[in-house]
């Protein structure tokens, strides 16, 4: 794990997962320090001008998208050479995590989660968005689950 950046808007608690194009970490707004949020840190080499005009326009389209499965993100922003989106604090985990965790799941279960998982993404590309990299270290579930 990363020592956290220094960001002049937002302050990083602690990193909690990483992947190919970014770094997630629970934070908060300096202005409301008792409101966690989720904030993923886009790797320096992962972002270019295109990609990052790509990524406001599926934030903005994300916006209109009520689903209570989809976490919406507040915002993309850049700080410098830094860009990051900010999202409200899911506090849920992983689903590689939460399938490691399962002694044994039942198909009934498998197909529910699979359905479930279904409907959300279908709800998002019907809102005009693509989503490109689903997988179970980018998918989180809730404790509930």
């Amino acid at each position: 794990m990363q020592v956290a950046p220094n960001l002049q808007s937002y302050v990083l608690v602690e990193q909690i997962g990483e992947g190919l194009q970014s770094l997630l970490y629970k934070g908060f707004h300096k202005s409301q320090p008792d409101q966690p949020l989720l904030i993923k840190m886009l790797k320096q080499d992962s972002t270019t001008g295109d990609q990052s005009r790509h990524l406001r326009q599926k934030i903005e389209r994300l916006k209109v998208l009520h689903d209570p499965r989809v976490c919406i993100p507040f915002a993309f922003v850049s700080e410098g050479e830094r860009q990051f989106i900010v999202q409200p604090w899911f506090a849920g985990q992983p689903l590689d995590v939460w399938a490691s965790q399962q002694e044994k799941l039942s198909l009934k279960d498998f197909f529910s989660l699979a359905c479930s998982m279904a409907d959300t993404l279908q709800a998002v590309h019907d809102s005009g968005i693509t989503h490109g990299g689903i997988k179970p270290t980018t998918s989180w579930c809730s404790q509930a689950r």
